[in-house]
């Protein structure tokens, strides 16, 4: 196993787990969410927005962005601009599209949320639900398309000769 691999590996372990926990939270947490009183489905959500960027979340999800973005540099070093390497390319651009989306989409609604008042909860989760929920599905493709793709660059048979031993 060479390098190619073991950053491919990484950093498709990364996005599977990052559209995986998105995932999760579209078909479970949000519909239980939705079954409490807006009072006590903002309270949960403001407690799962302080538990959730923890280091090890935080690793996981941004970490494997360094691999990611180390692949397609290592082959276009090596062969150019090849079916490998734009594969690759679509990958970290995917990877890193849920970095951008989570910062530019949920975390803003996530603080918004953190100083909602009790009083306000109906509004303020009916202001916060639907478009963090577009969001999350919108990280939630664009992990899965770097994962898919980091699948097809492990497995496809243009990889092997085109690398030659990276």
């Amino acid at each position: 196993m060479g390098v190619f691999e073991i950053l491919v590996i990484i950093a498709g372990v990364g996005a599977g787990l990052g559209a995986g926990s998105f995932f999760v939270f579209s078909v479970m947490v949000l519909p239980a969410l939705d079954r409490l009183a807006p009072v006590d489905a903002v309270r949960a959500m403001q407690q799962i927005n302080i538990v959730a960027p923890r280091p090890l979340f935080l690793s996981v999800l941004f970490g494997s962005i360094l691999p990611a973005l180390a692949v397609p540099a290592l082959v276009i070093g090596r062969n150019g601009l090849d079916p490998v390497a734009l594969g690759a390319s679509l990958a970290a651009l995917a990877q890193l599209g849920v970095l951008v989306i989570t910062v530019v989409g949920n975390v803003p609604l996530n603080n918004k949320l953190a100083t909602a008042h009790p009083e306000n909860a109906e509004r303020e989760w009916a202001e916060f639900r639907e478009p963090w929920a577009r969001w999350n599905t919108l990280r939630t493709l664009s992990g899965t398309l770097a994962l898919m793709m980091w699948f097809v660059l492990l497995a496809g048979p243009a990889r092997g000769p085109a690398l030659g031993g990276l």
